[in-house]
């Protein structure tokens, strides 16, 4: 998914990959689930102080442009 985030039109420079387990680490949702934080150079977010709050901008765009870099990952690797 990381990878797929650099490919895609967000050109992602990272990715913090998150999994909270247990009430004490912030779990919410009591089953495995993995968090894949976009992140730029610069973007100034932190974690491991506090609990990481961004609010969702435009979900639709940004889960079509997740889904453009899953097929140019797969793209790449069958090729």
């Amino acid at each position: 998914m990381a990878r797929a985030l650099a490919r895609s039109d967000l050109a992602t420079d990272g990715a913090n990959l998150v999994v909270n387990d247990g009430r004490a680490a912030f779990q919410t949702v009591f089953h495995m689930h993995l968090h894949v934080i976009p992140r730029w150079n610069g973007d100034r977010i932190r974690l491991g102080i506090g609990v990481l709050r961004r609010k969702p901008r435009h979900p639709e765009s940004t889960a079509a442009a997740i889904r453009a870099g899953l097929d140019r990952l797969s793209t790449e690797e069958n090729q």
